[in-house]
């Protein structure tokens, strides 16, 4: 009999990585979202509204590589703005029943 054993027993948020390597957070988000799915994208979910970006050991490896990378060709690197929240972009805004009355829709039964 054979039994799944899960290989990552850890990740590490962006914010520890970035503090450990010395980097700017903000800028390890950028390379971080140039990386591709199979380079272990993880996001982690808890009690707050917003999940955490995480990265398992290889995944670290990898952003090491692509952090050289853009530090040699800074310009490659495509930013995403930052937007400051606001009361619509709150994920409570997105459910209908958490909406003021003005912004729902009107229906009717029959």
């Amino acid at each position: 009999m054979t039994t799944h054993v899960n290989k990552v027993h850890h990740v590490t948020t962006i914010t520890q990585v970035a503090k450990d390597l010395g980097e700017d957070e903000d800028w390890v988000r950028d390379v971080a979202n140039e990386m591709k799915i199979e380079d272990g994208a993880i996001w982690v979910f808890g009690v707050g509204e917003d999940g955490v970006q995480a990265f398992t050991d290889f995944r670290i490896e990898r952003l090491i590589e692509l952090i050289q990378v853009y530090k040699e060709n800074p310009e490659s690197l495509r930013r995403w703005p930052r937007i400051q929240p606001t009361p619509r972009s709150t994920p409570a805004f997105n459910y209908p029943h958490f909406q003021p009355l003005r912004f729902r829709r009107r229906v009717r039964y029959l």
